[in-house]
């Protein structure tokens, strides 16, 4: 009949095609297939067919299309899939293959997403494929095999141990199922291998799971006859054994043998395919670790390199690469690049690489995804500087840094001057913009939520169970849907701003001659660690003057990371009130050596640099820290000598860096620029803009603060007249509602950062009757007529360990809302009043005048000073504050 017959051109239409057909002919196949749904609507028995052609061709449409993938098809995609396998009929004896087919499906959309959560539901439809799968069927160990792929996977992906061990099982239930004389057998042998290599960290006998890997692909090879096609597919599997082996235990007997084997199986592919990529990258792997360990003076060093760069350019040559494997290989052309001497190569690789950030960090994407990409994206900036530098272009390496690093918080910042152009030119627009983006922050936090189990029993009267119910909830699939939903409203919404000039310039990268301009008069420090030594990039003051490239030699990252495991040791044993006294002496004294390091390898070379910081009576001019990677974890505005004895009459200053600088941080050239926009608006609504004082000394659950009331007591006195909420008075709505009436706002509270949680930290701040104000509600906050935050709370400058160029502590949200100047704690500092109190009389000029926000850097750093010098064996009690801003 006719609907049968639109159905099957569908079908053929969609197979001809083919994931790397035309954009005319997926477009005919797409037409086709919806005329063929149009025909077979929901009940007919065709349905599901129809649904399924049409959702094949959805997809590769979505991925193959154009040049960007098309998110909105692709989305459209896993609905069709639902769709279909509910269209499908069970009693139909093709239904397990067609069902078969759409896991196959949803895994591929699932990829195109970029979207992990699918890889439950596609489980579940292969589950479904098998079970409607008789125990004869000849299919159905090829179908078990499928099923142990995408657990291996599932296991791999979301970091689920039974899911991998199931894998295993499952993969040898497969092989083990067909007789060794089967034509296929090899194929489920090489199956069950695969899952050994790829599911073995964390098991039990990992080591022994490798080597039966290792068995069972040779058997399979040996099982193959001369000139069968699947030669070259097992050599390479064995070659990546070898290589495998090496990278988990330091076995280099297997590595010629490695490379051997990968050059045949290069040998044996034709150029046209599809595995001859991956086939060179498991050749370039073992080729490249051979050129790491090999000496350079005897020249195979030389060729082996020569070797791998040609593989690793054939990768890069392929346009169909995934991100991560093009990720990896322009780094390795560009280690490969520079241990050749050949600094502009690796420049060119690792652009490339920068390149394909914001693709993966899109707002499509779900949480978890998008901090892979911020924890990618400024070690690979790192990389490309280096490489800037040693191109001798210092200014293009800073270009690089600040395009890298802290991605998901520039995008926060742009988000927040969308929203400002909005409100002058559409509000109500401005408003939806808000609630999205809001909408999307709460996303963000769920997508982090793992499965849960949720057991409920029903019970009468006297207390008999009648039933017991257990379901697991897991609402990852649910918020990346809406993820990508909120992502497209979003972007319709802002395409209809997108030809406004204003627009166009708040979502342009930050242009660095412009950012300098706007920078002047301040100079700008930006240091990076690497395995070869450090750099650091001095952004002089009048940005009519070149970058200033100082090497520093001493700062490995070895070194750094080093340094920084010591320091958080150390802090945390100085501070432990059950340590005995000499323990906690001690600690100090590994911090002063952290110190004393940082001011030899870092500060000092930098700070000869900067003018105006060699005599004592100059002054202390302002220099702000912008750390990468691993030196963000390091306190430089504490570095230096604090104990040495000074000469008398000696016209240098101490060797120290507040000695001689007053120090603050920025995260960014275009943050400092945003927090050095035009002087505090006033805040609506409020005639006396002054100062809040929010101070909790009991919180559920937490230590008590008793401190907390001196403290606020010590603000108090300093500003007459500032507003004091405290204990039950300070409510999570009252504290909000306080903010935006006041310019400077003071925190003498518990505070948590909870790295497990949102982009931008899941802890906040504790207040009254249990409440927390998080940083993901502070920095939605329309806040820009804030001017000072003083967060007295613990470690709210603190860096995320493991997103160390992403700003994600409290007193990043602070700036995000509009703070221009904050000042926060790596540490609980356990003389939080006296601190306070020498800050806002610097602030005040000792109660004679308000508090003056642009003079906070220098207060903090007087108030340091006063505390060091009373206690300078105790670090811990003066080197954890901070500023940042303005």
């Amino acid at each position: 009949d006719r609907t049968a017959a639109l159905v099957l051109a569908a079908e053929a239409e969609v197979q001809l095609c083919g994931d790397a057909g035309p954009d005319a002919s997926l477009q005919r196949a797409r037409a086709r297939a919806l005329r063929a749904t149009d025909a077979a609507p929901p009940g007919h028995p065709l349905a599901g067919r129809a649904l399924a052609a049409l959702a094949c061709a959805t997809v590769w449409l979505a991925a193959n299309g154009s040049e960007e993938v098309d998110d909105v098809l692709a989305d459209e995609t896993v609905g069709l899939v639902r769709q279909a396998a509910a269209a499908l009929p069970p009693g139909e004896p093709d239904t397990p293959a067609r069902l078969d087919d759409l896991a196959s499906l949803l895994f591929d959309t699932a990829n195109v997403l970029g979207d992990r959560s699918l890889l439950p539901e596609t489980l579940a439809l292969q589950r479904r494929a098998l079970d409607l799968t008789p125990a004869d069927a000849p299919f159905r160990p090829f179908r078990l095999s499928t099923l142990a792929g995408l657990l291996e996977e599932a296991a791999v992906v979301l970091d689920e141990p039974a899911r991998g061990t199931e894998a295993v099982a499952v993969a040898r239930a497969a092989a083990d199922s067909l007789p060794a004389d089967h034509p296929n057998k090899h194929e489920l042998i090489f199956n069950l291998a695969s899952t050994l290599l790829r599911w073995r960290a964390g098991a039990d006998r990992a080591a022994d799971r490798l080597d039966e890997a290792e068995r069972l692909y040779r058997t399979g090879r040996d099982m193959l006859p001369p000139g069968h096609p699947d030669h070259a597919r097992f050599i390479s599997a064995l070659s990546q054994v070898l290589y495998v082996r090496y990278e988990e235990t330091g076995d280099r007997s297997g590595l010629a043998e490695a490379l051997a084997l990968a050059r045949e199986a290069v040998r044996l592919t034709p150029p046209d395919d599809p595995f001859r990529t991956e086939r060179r990258m498991l050749l370039a792997r073992p080729c490249t670790v051979l050129h790491d360990l090999a000496q350079e003076e005897d020249g195979q060093a030389a060729t082996l390199r020569a070797e791998a760069l040609a593989s690793w350019d054939a990768v890069v040559a392929d346009e169909d690469l995934p991100i991560g494997r093009r990720l990896e290989a322009q780094e390795t052309r560009a280690r490969l690049a520079l241990a050749g001497d050949d600094p502009h190569l690796a420049l060119r690789a690792l652009e490339d690489a920068l390149a394909q950030m914001p693709r993966i960090a899109r707002r499509w994407l779900t949480g978890p995804a998008r901090k892979d990409a911020a924890r990618r994206a400024p070690h690979l900036a790192a990389q490309a500087a280096v490489a800037a530098i040693r191109c001798g272009r210092p200014g293009y390496a800073v270009e690089l840094l600040e395009r890298g690093r802290a991605v998901l918080y520039s995008e926060a910042m742009t988000g927040r001057r969308l929203r400002t152009l909005l409100e002058s030119v559409d509000p109500v627009a401005a408003e939806r913009l808000a609630r999205i983006d809001s909408a999307l922050s709460e996303a963000d936090i769920f997508a982090n939520v793992v499965a849960v189990k949720v057991k409920s029993k029903e019970r009468r009267a006297f207390g008999r169970v009648v039933t017991t119910d257990e379901k697991t909830w897991d609402p990852r699939p649910q918020v990346a849907a809406r993820t990508r939903r909120l992502a497209a409203e979003r972007e319709a919404l802002l395409e209809r701003f997108a030809a406004t000039p204003e627009f166009a310039e708040a979502t342009r990268q930050p242009d660095i001659a412009g950012l300098r301009r706007r920078l002047a008069g301040r100079p700008v420090v930006l240091v990076l660690a690497h395995p070869d030594g450090g750099h650091a990039l001095l952004v002089p003051a009048d940005p009519r003057q070149d970058v200033v490239h100082i090497p520093l030699p001493g700062l490995t990252t070895e070194a750094v990371e080093r340094r920084a495991a010591l320091t958080e040791q150390a802090v945390r044993d100085a501070t432990d009130v059950r340590l005995p006294h000499h323990l906690r002496a001690a600690a100090q004294t590994e911090l002063h050596t952290v110190l004393e390091w940082l001011w030899d390898e870092v500060a000092s070379p930098v700070l000869a640099r900067v003018p105006g910081t060699d005599r004592a009576d100059a002054g202390r001019p302002r220099l702000w820290w912008c750390p990468a990677g691993p030196v963000v974890r390091l306190p430089l505005h504490a570095a230096g000598h604090h104990t040495r004895p000074r000469p008398p009459g000696s016209p240098e200053p101490p060797p120290t860096v507040m000695d001689r600088v007053t120090p603050s941080y920025t995260p960014t050239l275009a943050a400092l620029a945003r927090a050095l926009r035009d002087g505090p608006d006033r805040p609506s609504g409020a005639a006396h803009p002054g100062a809040l004082v929010v101070a909790v000394q009991k919180t559920r659950g937490l230590p008590p603060l008793p401190q907390a009331r001196r403290e606020a007591e010590a603000v108090l006195a300093a500003v007459p007249g500032a507003r004091l909420l405290i204990d039950e008075e300070a409510t999570v709505d009252a504290v909000e509602e306080a903010l935006g009436e006041h310019t400077v706002v003071h925190f003498a509270c518990h505070g948590d950062n909870d790295a497990s949680l949102a982009l931008l930290r899941g802890g906040g701040l504790h207040l009254a009757s249990g409440g927390t104000l998080p940083a993901t509600r502070i920095q939605e906050s329309p806040l820009d007529h804030g001017a000072l935050a003083f967060l007295s709370a613990c470690s709210t400058a603190e860096p995320h360990p493991g997103l160390p160029d992403e700003p994600m502590h409290l007193a990043a949200a602070f700036q995000l809302a509009g703070f221009r100047s904050v000042i926060g704690t790596l540490w609980r500092a356990p003389d939080s009043p006296g601190m306070a109190a020498e800050v806002y009389a610097a602030l005040t000029a000792r109660g004679t005048r308000p508090p003056d926000p642009t003079a906070s850097a220098a207060a903090l750093n007087a108030a340091v000073r006063a505390v060091r010098d009373a206690c300078p064996a105790v670090p811990t009690r003066w080197a954890a504050h901070l500023h940042t801003g303005a």
